[in-house]
């Protein structure tokens, strides 16, 4: 099993079987431990890279009623986190933990230039820890599933995407079920009552019998897990077009090269100039075999089937027409966000 679903309730296994044959990628250029957004030895700050002191950790999880218990009771660093976040009593509901209001207003207003840079949107839960978080043996769906960088640029993005939803929703599903088992406490009560009211979460989805997985299995769960599937089948399976355009997210000078991006502000890749040659003559008709041609001939400057591949997994070129492009994010299906939270 991959290691970033390792971990988990027994309950979410016996709910998702499918876990055990998806094969997922170790996003090796993803290291939480060796921050790939941060500069390599001796090279100088550049615009993408992220904080020193944030790195990813600018985003305060929405964490599960008995996600919080599993972290209180293990009475370590996480715990102590934990209970230093919930001396503010914003956020505390039936279902978990969620960000303060303002934090919220914060990360969305501040995210496109924030994300990895802002200290005031850094993880309650963050540690200097290897692996920069103080319950990662129970943090959530997104913080399991969200890398900066991926080994097959958006087609695995957006199959990691579909991974996380049916992890959250099976977090959105256990966490009624305790608020349905166990009355919670009221907004007036103390922060020792909620901790240990979470704490009786976590025994709750402890105690759920592996029998009763079908019965707690949706069909909105079902959908998912079927919407995963097909985006891992999908992966290799949209080959290089002949005929692209480009979609260029960013440019940043790099020194004598440049860094493009695509899909992603993080997922990028740093070519010499002479690439803007070959993206000049992708006009839409022009073949990207023919494109390669004219720029090799006017810069020297070769372009080859694994460049352009590569290109075209991060998006910096894709199909001309959207529709054509399953894998764009204009064209992706829209995520549904939970509304119960």
């Amino acid at each position: 099993m991959h290691s970033q679903l390792q971990g988990l309730p027994d309950i979410v296994y016996a709910m998702l079987p499918e876990l055990e044959s998806w094969d997922l990628p170790e996003e090796t250029l993803a290291d939480c431990a060796r921050c790939a957004m941060r500069p390599r030895a001796g090279e100088a700050e550049r615009p993408w890279h992220f904080n020193e002191r944030t790195k990813c950790c600018t985003h305060h999880p929405q964490l599960a009623n008995y996600l919080v218990g599993r972290a209180l009771r293990r009475n370590d660093a996480g715990s102590e986190r934990i209970r230093e976040r919930m001396k503010n009593p914003e956020g505390r509901t039936r279902l978990g933990l969620q960000p303060p209001t303002s934090y919220q207003t914060r990360y969305e207003a501040t995210r496109a230039s924030g994300f990895g840079r802002d200290d005031a949107l850094i993880c309650p839960f963050r540690s200097q820890a290897p692996l920069s978080c103080s319950i990662w043996q129970d943090r959530n769906s997104t913080c399991r599933t969200w890398f900066c960088k991926s080994s097959k640029g958006l087609p695995q993005k957006l199959s990691w995407t579909a991974v996380r939803d049916v992890l959250a929703r099976v977090e959105l599903d256990l966490a009624n079920h305790c608020a349905a088992k166990v009355s919670p406490p009221s907004e007036a009560d103390t922060s020792a009552v909620w901790q240990a009211w979470f704490v009786r979460c976590a025994t709750v989805v402890d105690d759920i019998s592996p029998v009763a997985a079908p019965i707690l299995r949706s069909d909105r769960l079902n959908m998912l897990i079927d919407r995963a599937a097909d985006q891992r089948r999908a992966v290799n399976a949209t080959a290089l077009p002949d005929v692209v355009v480009p979609s260029v997210g960013s440019v940043f000078p790099d020194g004598e090269q440049i860094r493009l991006t695509g899909y992603s502000p993080y997922d990028g890749t740093t070519l010499s100039p002479h690439i803007f040659s070959f993206l000049s003559h992708l006009d839409g008709t022009m073949t990207w075999q023919d494109a390669a041609q004219c720029c090799f001939a006017a810069t020297g400057f070769s372009v080859d089937r694994t460049l352009a591949t590569h290109l075209f997994t991060l998006r910096i070129i894709r199909a001309p027409q959207l529709n054509d492009d399953p894998y764009s994010p204009e064209a992706a299906s829209p995520l549904e966000l939970f509304s119960d939270w």
